[in-house]
C-alpha cells in the first residue's frame, strides 16, 4: 500500500525532531502535530529521515513517485494516462503481472485520471455512484471503496496494490472539529523567535496542524483497522511519503529543504525488523523499484531505473556502511529554467542553467539553508573539495542522458 499526503513539510513530524534527524537548533520551540500512527510505524518499521523528493511541486513529484524517474528522464510534459508508452508505472506494471489495483484520492499525474490507470477504479465508479478519485470523500474519511476492494481481494486471493492520496494537509486545511484535531493553544511566537518565516497566518497554522493529525488518523484507519479486518496486516508493505513541503517560506516550489526534504516511512509487520530512524539517503524515486523488489520480481524483466533503486536491503540494515553503499549522492531537476541540485548525506549544491554554481549548504549545521558557503570566502579547503566533487557528479549526471544533453559543452 502506498499512502501519499499533500504538502506536508519535513519539520512538522514529531519523529523528525529526533536529534538524529534534526540536530538541536532553532526548531526546539516550534509546535508539531500529534501523529501517533506515523510515530508507531517509524518505531516498528523504518523512517528515512533524509528522504527527498525530486520536485517541490505536486504533479512533477508524483510523476517521479509513480515512474521511479527523475524529471530529466521523463519525455512527456504531462501523462494522458499512466499507460503512456515507454514509461512503466507502479499500477500498470503490477497489473501486467496479475495484480488488482485501486487508487483513491488526489492524482494530478495524468489527464486520464485514476480510472484510466488502475484496474478497479471504473468498477467502483459504476457500482457506488462516485469515483475513487473523489478527493472530498476521502478527505472526509469515507473509506467504503477500500472496504469493498479489500473484501474482494480477501475472497478471491488475487494480489493487490492500493494507492491512497488525500489532498491533505494542503490548503484549505480540512480537519474534523473534535478535540484531537484542535490546536487552539498554539501560536507562532516560538517560530518568530527562531526566525522562521511562514506563508500562512497563525490561525491557518493551527488548522494545518489539525489537518496533519487528521491525515494520521486516516492512515490509522486503513493500516490498523482495515488491513487487520481483512487479514492483510501481516504480509503487506506500507509506504508513506508526501509530495513536497509547504507552509514555511522557500517551501513549495523551491529547491530548498523546506520544499524538497520529506520522510519516507516503510512498515511491514513481521517482514523486517523494527529499525526506527535510518540515515540512508533515500528518494521517492526509490519507491517503485522497492515495491517490485518486495514482490520478488526479477529486475531483469522489469522497468529500467536510471537513478531509482530498491531500499529493501536497508530495511534490514540501519548501518552507516549500508547507507553509503546504497547511495552516495542524490540529484534533482524539475524547474523549466534549468536549475538543478545534488546532495550527499551532508552538503547540497545548487546550479543554474549551463551549470553555474549558485549556492552550497551544510545541511547538518544549517538545515534551513541560511548560510551560503559559496559567499564571503566561507569555503575551507575541505569543503571546497566537496564542492568540486559534487559539481563534477552533477555535470556528469546531467550530461549522461535525457534532456540534459543540450547543456553538455
Amino acid at each position: 500500500m502506498l499512502f501519499v499526503s499533500d504538502d506536508w513539510g519535513w519539520p512538522f513530524y514529531g519523529f523528525m525532531r529526533d536529534p538524529r534527524a534534526l540536530p538541536p537548533c532553532e526548531l526546539e520551540g516550534l509546535p508539531v502535530p500529534r501523529t501517533p500512527t506515523l510515530d508507531r510505524l517509524v518505531q516498528d518499521g523504518v523512517g528515512f529521515h533524509r528522504g527527498v523528493v525530486t520536485a517541490a511541486r505536486c504533479q512533477a513529484s508524483r510523476e517521479s513517485i509513480f515512474t521511479g524517474l527523475n524529471r530529466r528522464d521523463l519525455t512527456v510534459r504531462r501523462f494522458e494516462t499512466l499507460t503512456y508508452p515507454g514509461h512503466p508505472t507502479i499500477p500498470v506494471e503490477l497489473a501486467r503481472r496479475g495484480y488488482r489495483t485501486l487508487g483513491i484520492g488526489k492524482w494530478e499525474v495524468a489527464r486520464g485520471g485514476l480510472s484510466a490507470s488502475f484496474t478497479d477504479n471504473d468498477k467502483y465508479t459504476t457500482e457506488l455512484g462516485r469515483g475513487p478519485d473523489d478527493v472530498s470523500a476521502l478527505n472526509r474519511g469515507e473509506l467504503q471503496i477500500v472496504d469493498r476492494f479489500l473484501e474482494e481481494r480477501r475472497d478471491d486471493g488475487v494480489p493487490w496494490m492500493l494507492y491512497v492520496g488525500p489532498r491533505l494537509p494542503h490548503q484549505p486545511f480540512q480537519r474534523p472539529r473534535e478535540a484531537p484535531y484542535q490546536y487552539d493553544d498554539v501560536d507562532l511566537d516560538a517560530a518568530r523567535a527562531c526566525k522562521q518565516r511562514f506563508t500562512i497566518s497563525p490561525v491557518s497554522f493551527r488548522r494545518f496542524l489539525g489537518s496533519c493529525t487528521w491525515v494520521d488518523e486516516l492512515l490509522r484507519r486503513i493500516v490498523e483497522d482495515k488491513l487487520g479486518a481483512y487479514g492483510f496486516d501481516s504480509d503487506t508493505l506500507v509506504v508513506y511519503t508526501t509530495d513536497n513541503g509547504a507552509v514555511l517560506r522557500r517551501g513549495k516550489g523551491s529547491f530548498r529543504e523546506a520544499g524538497m526534504r520529506t520522510p519516507i516511512v516503510a512498515w511491514a509487520k513481521d517482514l523486517f525488523p523494527a529499525t526506527g530512524l535510518h540515515p540512508g539517503l533515500v528518494g521517492t524515486i526509490d519507491i517503485f523499484p522497492t515495491i517490485l523488489d518486495a514482490l520478488g520480481m526479477d529486475p531483469a524483466t522489469g522497468p529500467a531505473f536510471p537513478d531509482g533503486r530498491s531500499f529493501l536491503p536497508l530495511l534490514a540494515d540501519p548501518s552507516a556502511r549500508a547507507s553509503e553503499e546504497f547511495r552516495r549522492v542524490f540529484f534533482s531537476n524539475w524547474r523549466p529554467d534549468g536549475k538543478r541540485a545534488v546532495r550527499d548525506d551532508r552538503y547540497k549544491l545548487y546550479t543554474s542553467l549551463f551549470g553555474r554554481e549558485e549556492a552550497m549548504y551544510d545541511l547538518d549545521a544549517d538545515p534551513f539553508e541560511r548560510v551560503n558557503l559559496l559567499l564571503r570566502n566561507r569555503l575551507t579547503p575541505e569543503t571546497d573539495a566537496v564542492r568540486a566533487a559534487l559539481a563534477t557528479d552533477l555535470a556528469q549526471w546531467w550530461c549522461s542522458r535525457g534532456e540534459g544533453g543540450v547543456a553538455c559543452n
